[in-house]
């Protein structure tokens, strides 16, 4: 099977939350809400800091025999440089 395209685009997959948390957001600037992270025992720096702000890369191939896949990476400002 031969590829016949390849589309790459910027997409955005935060939902719109429309209701109220069920757990309220911590006011603590360091609690990362229970996530395990190497960067945890640097409480100095914020997970702003070292998380980047990137949408994701999504892609979508389609063969000449006209079936496709798809597949999106978390790391937009890598792939899309």
């Amino acid at each position: 099977v031969k590829i016949k395209s390849i589309q790459a685009f910027t997409i955005e997959l935060k939902p719109n939350i429309k209701t109220t948390p069920r757990v309220p957001k911590s006011k603590n600037p360091f609690d990362m809400g229970g996530m395990v992270s190497p960067m945890k025992r640097y409480p100095n720096i914020s997970r702003s800091d070292w998380s980047a702000n990137w949408h994701r890369t999504a892609v979508i191939i389609t063969a000449e025999d006209g079936s496709w896949g798809f597949g999106f990476t978390l790391h937009s400002g890598a792939t899309e440089s």
